[in-house]
């Protein structure tokens, strides 16, 4: 299942009927009250692929990352502006992610 969620907007889309993202994955606070152990696990799977920032593991919320916001509005490279920065955060565990 993880594996399918890979591709493109679908993140978005199931994220959208199994935590209660809206589609748009607007930018924001989002809290975990409520959710099961299933959507946790879920949620922290997204915050793996660098689909959501949660400051700890325990934390109460979380945040969608531009990545999953691009993947949610259909950005496609042709509409993408060139010029703007994105940003290259590497983790203590050597994980490395490109936000463009």
């Amino acid at each position: 299942m993880i594996i399918t969620l890979l591709c493109g907007a679908c993140c978005c889309a199931a994220a959208e009927s199994v935590i209660g993202w809206p589609l748009s994955c607007s930018p924001g606070d989002y809290s975990v009250e409520g959710m099961n152990d299933s959507l946790l696990t879920f949620l922290q799977h997204l915050r793996e692929f660098g689909l959501v920032f949660q400051r700890k593991r325990k934390s109460r919320r979380f945040y969608p990352t531009r990545l999953a916001i691009n993947l949610a509005s259909g950005v496609s490279g042709s509409s993408v502006d060139v010029h703007r920065q994105g940003y290259i955060i590497v983790e203590t565990n050597y994980r490395i992610y490109a936000y463009t």
